[in-house]
């Protein structure tokens, strides 16, 4: 069940009807003259017109919210505009992992993220680069809970994060600057505009942040753009072609004792030497035409990271691609109509584990890859002026190969040392011999089935009801299945891991007024075989059934000098097979939201507070509960922008009060939040 065009423009995801399809000009098309061309949106055709039509919990986060909150990442963006929980590892929101619906570990390959109909989530476990997508890029985002895999496919199954760039316009030109405390600092320059049928973003930025803890500094630097022209007597056709590139540097503090937390949770294990280099690519291309007889699309991308790092002793390069082909048609009107497409995704890794920090002996090397097939088909159809019945298919294969290549190490160094010096090897051979004992070559092929069936009842203008059923999968990925990160597993292939498939059934009712905004939903997921690494077998595992009771909360207000929102999830998550039976899952907090109140008492003047409560969870990889809770938190950010003439002075303090928090714990291993933090900016736009 899939949004997807929803467009609101008031401050607080108040509703704004966009009617039209993609890229209409708004005047006639001239060569001599600038013409400004409408918002560009993506969208699958379903419920493309009013946030009501829509069978599911969605929050949509428009232009203007962007500029207005302040935030420098999307996922700082989400967590307060949205409600969605991030984690890290290094207390960076740069490579934080997303959750939706209740789950834990891993919860990021149950969440797909798009960018212009184009997924960006990575071929292994590793997370997003969230600063491949700079906020100034980005026209409006939609977060869909609940699963969405016939029109997605893979990954989906909790929900889906869609966002869409910024398209023409008239003609801008933007320059920022921010800086912070612990030595946080980031410019951007974007330029925008368009003219006849052509338009064009392109955007610059680089940040530098040395971090709230010991051992945790993040620099990157990216440039983006994007070129279109618009085609046809009325300009019902478009092409737009996207490209970012990003290079960066991220530390890893490493995690502490809960000791440690409480004495200083800037502390840092590592020496400094815990570390990754990154260069990441996206390049994807979307055409998109009307017909009397319904619309096309054909979405095309290219999406490449090359990694090295060293992480416990492990020094590493990791190259990964993705190439995406997703053609799709719509035949009929938005009152009926049938949605036919494929997706085909081809995933490929090629890793080196080096032998010493100097990278010139490759230890053991690996190729994998995996070609997914997913066609699918969704219809739609209004049985009166306001029941409205949809419900699709999708039958998803995905085929991988493995292969691993351990060499024997006492091979590998011509010389030896010794208390004697440097003396030949006598073992030394090259090439060296492969070690079957740790080496494999493996296909594995896996299947998926995708269904939905929804209704929606919009009972008077402003009120909906709604309910639906999916049928769900996940995929594992590819280092799930195999062990080639040298991080070595009881099996260096698991062949029997199996793709999660489950059910799940949402009921929720909306209201949409001219001042206030509010939705309700409640939810059932049962889900088979959920995967999750299992620290006694050491090995990623089907660990066992489990079933999510959740629901999640909406009230909005906005009297345009004033306004007050709440956000709320509820769930509660457990295990209802194997040895955990009864058990809660690992990392999943029973409740989590963000409030906020804000004000605009002159129109160059805007301030306001946020509020975010998480419960009491238990510790990652904790299955039987044995280990202490960890503690609920609570925080307050503050954020205010003034206003005068083309210049914008924003200031953001975030955890006003200084909580020290750890939102991401493993078996006694804590990762802790940052504490009290603040950002000033300029921004001038002419």
């Amino acid at each position: 069940m899939q949004c997807l065009g929803v467009h609101l423009r008031t401050k607080v995801y108040a509703v704004n009807l966009l009617a039209t399809s993609c890229l209409a000009a708004q005047e006639a098309p001239s060569d001599e003259k600038v013409v400004e061309l409408a918002p560009f949106y993506v969208h699958a055709w379903h419920f493309d017109s009013l946030d009501l039509e829509f069978p599911g919990d969605v929050a949509v986060i428009d232009r203007q919210t962007i500029e207005d909150s302040g935030s420098v990442t999307l996922p700082d963006l989400l967590q307060r505009e949205a409600n969605v929980r991030f984690a890290s590892y290094n207390g960076k929101s740069s490579q934080a992992e997303v959750s939706l619906r209740g789950f834990g570990e891993n919860s990021g390959l149950r969440v797909l993220v798009i960018v212009d109909g184009q997924r960006i989530n990575r071929p292994d476990m590793g997370g997003i680069e969230w600063q491949m997508i700079p906020l100034d890029d980005i026209e409006s985002i939609e977060v869909i809970r609940g699963g969405q895999n016939v029109l997605y496919g893979n990954y989906a199954l909790a929900g889906v994060i869609q966002i869409t760039t910024r398209r023409g316009g008239k003609m801008r030109t933007r320059v920022e600057a921010q800086h912070g405390s612990d030595g946080y600092t980031r410019e951007s320059l974007d330029h925008a505009g368009g003219k006849g049928r052509w338009f064009w973003d392109a955007n610059a930025t680089y940040l530098w942040d040395t971090g709230y803890r010991e051992n945790s500094t993040t620099w990157n630097r990216g440039l983006s753009g994007t070129l279109g022209r618009l085609f046809g007597a009325e300009q019902q056709h478009s092409l737009a072609i996207s490209a970012t590139l990003t290079e960066g540097y991220m530390q890893f503090p490493g995690p502490i004792l809960y000791e440690q937390f409480l004495e200083s949770p800037r502390q840092s294990t590592s020496k400094g030497d815990e570390e990754t280099e990154y260069l990441t690519g996206l390049v994807t291309a979307l055409w998109q035409g009307d017909y009397p007889w319904g619309d096309t699309q054909l979405n095309a991308s290219i999406n490449f990271r090359e990694l090295e790092w060293s992480l416990g002793g492990i020094f590493a390069a990791n190259d990964q691609w993705t190439a995406t082909l997703s053609p799709r048609a719509k035949w009929g009107e938005d009152g009926q109509f049938l949605i036919g497409g494929i997706d085909l995704i081809q995933d490929g890794i090629d890793f080196d584990d080096f032998l010493s920090a100097d990278r010139e002996i490759v230890r053991a090397e690996a190729e994998l890859s995996r070609f997914t097939a997913g066609p699918y088909l969704f219809g739609l159809k209004d049985l009166t002026d306001r029941l409205t019945l949809s419900g699709g298919v999708r039958y998803e294969t995905a085929i991988g190969d493995y292969v691993y290549q351990a060499f024997v190490e006492d091979q590998l160094r011509p010389y030896r040392q010794t208390n004697r010096g440097e003396i030949p090897n006598p073992n030394y051979k090259n090439p060296p011999d492969v070690d079957p004992s740790k080496s494999y070559d493996e296909q594995i092929t896996k299947s998926g089935v995708a269904g939905e069936v929804s209704a929606v009842w919009r009972f008077t203008d402003t009120w909906s009801v709604w309910s639906g059923y999916d049928r769900v999968y996940r995929y594992p990925v590819l280092d799930e299945t195999a062990a080639y990160q040298g991080f070595e597993l009881s099996e260096p292939v698991n062949v029997d891991l199996n793709p999660e498939t489950g059910h799940q059934v949402d009921v929720g009712i909306k209201m949409r007024q001219s001042s206030w905004s509010a939705s309700a939903s409640i939810y059932y997921l049962q889900l088979d075989g959920e995967i999750v690494y299992d620290n006694d077998a050491n090995l990623n595992v089907n660990l066992a059934d489990s079933r999510r009771w959740g629901g999640d909360l909406s009230l909005e207000y906005d009297r345009k000098k004033w306004g007050a929102s709440t956000r709320w999830s509820f769930v509660d998550a457990a295990f209802t097979s194997g040895p955990f039976t009864g058990e809660t899952v690992p990392l999943v907090p029973y409740a989590h939201g963000v409030s906020s109140v804000w004000g605009r008492p002159w129109k160059w003047l805007e301030g306001a507070l946020f509020y975010t409560w998480s419960s009491s969870r238990y510790q990652g990889n904790d299955f039987d509960g044995t280990l202490p809770k960890v503690d609920p938190f609570h925080r307050f950010d503050v954020r205010m922008s003034l206003e005068v003439a083309d210049l914008t002075f924003t200031l953001r303090i975030d955890n006003l009060l200084d909580r020290a928090y750890a939102p991401l714990v493993y078996r006694g291993a804590y990762y802790p939040a940052p504490g009290r933090q603040w950002r000033a900016g300029l921004r001038y736009q002419f």
